[in-house]
């Protein structure tokens, strides 16, 4: 057992007895001391372990912080060294872009240069074979003096056998005379100085093109060229020159020929494949294969063309009938009403017997019997009115006169009516829709007009009546010409001198004046109208004043649409004779002088196509000048593709609503391509169009996200983002859907299904296709309008 512990004291002491110092060892156990030591050694312990965990913390705490520092500088490291690689990609992109932008670039200008030099070689071989055949010609000849001169010295007996073998030079050489090779006539060919099919920029415009097929040497050398493929068809040489001529007046100008372009997209599709066959054979005409492909497409496109023509000639037949038939009914008009009209009469009937000679010759017997059972067919009497209004010469002016004075319609000049017939062929007048507050206010106004006149007929106080009659006589009367038998007879019917004094003597009867008009109307109405006049005959029945306050009530809204029912039918009746002259009227109307906004505009552009020539040829390589149509193409685009176009030229003043109507709809289809790009749900597309169309803001994204049953969060940010106008995505759509216009602006033809599919736009193929018809029309007639302005603004900037 261990001895416990025990602490020894060493005490020195001092007696007190005797005074002496003594040591003193004392030895006792541990107890209160040894207890505080450990207390103390504890605490120091707790201390030195609390300042080792602290210190320990702080290591670890600096070998955390060393840890991420060596992480961010690595990550910094191969951020660096991705953005290295990405920008040497970048390079060899861009330098692969270069490459191939000069390899297309060469690639055209060896094109071009072998095609030049293919030329000179057809032109040089053209010469030899043409020299060949001169000396083979002259040989031939000095032959044939030769053995007539021999046979003039010898016996008659003998001549026969040289006059015989000079008389086969001779036919031979008539031979060569009638049909010459068919090197030469390739010769003649190439020197015509007709436009190539495979090279667009040598494409003439309408006026050029028109007057170099009508040329009689092309006719000539191009129907001897087609003999040589041709051989046994029926068709004369000179018709089939004409109408293979025809095929590049629909390659190169199909709006200025054809009525109806989509209508007619297979004949021009045949046109393109003839002219394709024929460069093809011109340039190797000894191969079988060529000339096989060239018949076929002949014996296509002259089918397609017969057809065509047989269709416009129809058309033409039926307008020349019933132009013969106006013009009848204008003689027996004049005729009934005995007017001292006979050098009228006698122009009438000599201007009806040549266009019954251009009936026939143009039609036959079969077009001359089918005009004789026209005139024989009875006409009804509700027309009667309208084959008068067909009479007479159609005005501008007496349309404005007559659509002027019309409630609630906007007044159009005439520069502006002649303009909306060029562009629109359904352009009708049609009354002014106005807001829901205007109807209430003049529903209110016409409900007190017609119930103060109400009491004032109780009363017989017919001051009011007067005035309302006033109105209906004047718009009876703008309805027929001043001078015709109709217009005496209703200033006969409504004397409104005749009608004051009967209301003053009390004679006055309102209910048969109204029967009256009634039935004038009835006369006066288009067909459509018949059923409108006949509730108001019917109203009639009841002889009252609150019957007849009614009827006059309803006639005044039946008169305004009757006038307007004869302003479009004379509109419609203006437009052929407007047509030819539609571009020359609009530019001796159009009076600026001054075009700052017009320059700014091709200013914009001409910029812009610098700069994307400067992105797309960094080597700064001499670029041809781009033309004004091109220039004028890209800034159409940049409007309608743009949010918010800035300039607005002059030229566009009386286009504004239907630019903004285009560019709203250019946008909506942007927007609707790209929603359906990034959800996958085609099938939506004509409802979102739909939506879109509904108001002139587009709709909100919770709208538009209710019709795609859209849950992913990313899907609605992006949604948010396209509609917004502001992601990768809607500007990527738009550089497609510019394509697409710009493609159809250029060509007058809609792109293939193809192109729309790698584009992602043939789900809205229907609403893209409208769209591009309608922007097509408008701009090639606003260039032929505008262009010679446009040309001079150009030349002053450049």
């Amino acid at each position: 057992m261990t001895p416990p512990f025990y602490y020894t004291v060493n005490v020195d002491c001092l007696c007190q007895t005797s005074r002496r110092p003594f040591h003193l060892d004392l030895r006792f156990p541990p107890t209160i001391d040894t207890t505080l030591t450990r207390q103390v050694e504890q605490k120091a312990q707790v201390k030195r372990d609390s300042l080792l965990t602290q210190r320990r913390f702080k290591l670890h705490q600096r070998f955390l912080q060393v840890q991420r520092t060596v992480q961010q500088v690595k990550a910094r490291r191969e951020q660096q060294a991705i953005l290295f690689l990405q920008s040497l990609e970048n390079a060899e992109r861009n330098r692969i872009d270069q490459l191939e932008q000069r390899r297309i670039i060469n690639k055209q200008l060896v094109d071009r240069a072998k095609s030049i030099a293919h030329q000179h070689r057809s032109q040089s071989k053209a010469e030899s074979e043409r020299r060949r055949l001169e000396l083979e010609q002259r040989l031939e000849a000095s032959e044939i003096r030769r053995l007539n001169y021999l046979g003039l010295s010898k016996p008659t007996g003998m001549n026969s056998p040289s006059t015989s073998s000079s008389a086969r030079p001779s036919a031979s050489s008539d031979n060569h005379k009638q049909r010459p090779s068919l090197a030469s006539l390739l010769h003649s060919y190439h020197h015509l100085g007709l436009p190539v099919y495979s090279q667009h920029t040598s494409w003439l415009d309408f006026q050029a093109l028109s007057h170099l097929i009508r040329q009689q040497d092309v006719i000539s050398i191009v129907g001897k060229l087609l003999t040589f493929v041709l051989d046994k068809d029926t068709v004369k040489r000179n018709n089939k020159a004409r109408i293979f001529l025809s095929a590049y007046m629909m390659t190169m100008c199909p709006n200025d020929i054809l009525q109806s372009i989509p209508d007619e997209n297979v004949l021009v599709e045949a046109a393109h494949r003839l002219l394709s066959n024929f460069e093809t054979w011109v340039e190797q005409p000894s191969k079988r294969v060529t000339k096989l492909a060239l018949a076929e497409a002949w014996y296509h496109y002259s089918n397609l063309f017969e057809q065509w023509k047989c269709k416009d000639r129809d058309q033409l037949l039926t307008s020349m009938m019933a132009y013969y038939l106006e013009l009848m009914s204008v003689q027996r008009t004049l005729q009934q009403d005995n007017e001292d009209g006979r050098d009228i009469d006698d122009l009438l009937s000599q201007q009806m017997r040549q266009l019954k000679l251009k009936i026939k010759r143009l039609g036959g017997k079969q077009a001359l019997a089918s005009l004789k059972d026209q005139m024989l067919t009875p006409q009804p009497e509700e027309g009667i009115q309208e084959q008068e209004g067909q009479q007479q010469t159609m005005d501008l002016d007496e349309l404005y006169h007559l659509t002027k004075d019309l409630p609630q319609l906007p007044h159009l000049t005439n520069a502006q009516l002649a303009h909306e017939l060029i562009l629109d062929p359904d352009f009708q007048l049609q009354q002014h829709s106005s807001s829901p507050l205007e109807d209430r206010v003049r529903t209110m106004a016409r409900r007190a007009y017609f119930d103060s006149l109400l009491i004032d007929l109780d009363h017989q106080q017919y001051q009011s009546t007067l005035l309302l009659l006033h109105d209906i006589r004047k718009k009876l009367l703008c309805m027929v010409e001043k001078g015709q038998t109709a217009y005496d007879m209703l200033e006969q019917m409504m004397d409104m001198g005749l009608i004051e004094q009967q209301m003053q003597h009390g004679s006055f009867d309102l209910s048969h004046l109204v029967t009256t008009l009634i039935e004038c109307m009835r006369h006066l109405c288009a067909p459509i109208r018949d059923e409108a006049v006949n509730a108001l005959s019917n109203k009639n029945n009841d002889n009252n004043n609150k019957a007849v306050v009614e009827i006059l009530e309803d006639m005044l809204p039946l008169l305004d649409d009757m006038i307007l029912d004869v302003a479009n039918f004379k509109l419609r009746s203006l437009r052929p004779y407007l047509a030819p002259m539609a571009v020359a009227y609009e530019q001796a109307n159009f009076k600026h002088t001054q075009l700052p906004n017009t320059r700014q505009w091709i200013q914009q552009a001409w910029t812009a196509w610098q700069n994307k020539q400067d992105q797309r040829n960094p080597e700064q390589i001499q670029q041809p000048r781009p033309s004004i149509q091109t220039l004028f193409h890209d800034a159409m685009l940049t409007w309608f593709t743009s949010s918010n176009p800035a300039v607005t030229p002059e030229t566009w003043q009386m286009d504004l609503h239907r630019l903004n109507t285009y560019h709203r709809q250019t946008q909506h289809l942007i927007t609707i391509a790209s929603l359906l790009m990034i959800t996958k749900k085609n099938k939506t597309a004509d409802t979102l169009w739909t939506l879109f169309q509904q108001d002139l803001q587009p709709p909100s994204a919770q709208h538009v996200l209710a019709q795609l049953h859209v849950d992913n969060p990313v899907i609605k940010a992006m949604v948010h983002r396209i509609l917004a106008r502001n992601d990768p995505l809607y500007t990527l759509l738009a550089r497609r859907v510019a394509a697409v216009l710009k493609s159809q602006w250029s060509h007058h033809t809609f792109v293939s299904d193809a192109v729309l599919t790698s584009s992602g736009l043939l789900a809205l193929k229907s609403q893209l296709q409208h769209l591009a018809s309608r922007t097509d029309v408008l701009l090639h007639h606003h260039f032929k309008v505008y262009g010679s302005w446009y040309s001079q603004c150009f030349d002053e900037i450049v």
